[in-house]
């Protein structure tokens, strides 16, 4: 369950570079609940992907989703097997789709996707929940987590 939730919905993250990107593009930031991929402006569909956020962010979402699966399959034999069944298909599909995205370079495995210039990792914050949808957009600017916009260093 939670990597289908992963795989559907995602948070967007902004940076204060987004209120005011004068030295190039600033790009949206993708990961629910933390941070992990943000499109990396080199290839029409190449990003930046930290896997080992990606992995807390399952492990956290599996915690979470663990009650709800559990009162589901807590009806009887059937309703074990068919979650059981239901939750190996979306491991299998959605690490199928990682696996190719790496494969092909869609997905780069960085240590980090801050480049330390225009954005830091721990200055990211949350402004939208919406679909995870691997287009390069835009980054969402911030007025409420950056009232002053960004300033160069």
């Amino acid at each position: 369950m939670s990597a289908v939730l992963e795989f559907i919905f995602t948070v967007e993250w902004s940076y204060a570079y987004c209120s005011n990107p004068d030295s190039g593009p600033a790009f949206v930031v993708r990961g629910m609940l933390l941070p992990y991929k943000v499109y990396s402006g080199v290839s029409s569909m190449e990003h930046l992907f930290m896997p080992h956020v990606y992995a807390v962010n399952l492990s956290l979402l599996a915690a979470l989703a663990y009650p709800i699966c559990y009162l589901l399959a807590a009806g009887g034999r059937g309703r074990a097997a068919i979650a059981g069944v239901a939750g190996l298909l979306s491991i299998l599909f959605v690490g199928g789709i990682l696996s190719i995205s790496l494969f092909i370079r869609l997905y780069i495995p960085v240590n980090s996707i801050a480049d330390g210039g225009f954005m830091r990792y721990l200055e990211l914050r949350p402004v939208s929940l919406g679909f995870n949808v691997n287009d390069a957009t835009d980054c969402k600017a911030s007025t409420f987590w950056f009232p002053q916009g960004w300033q160069p260093r």
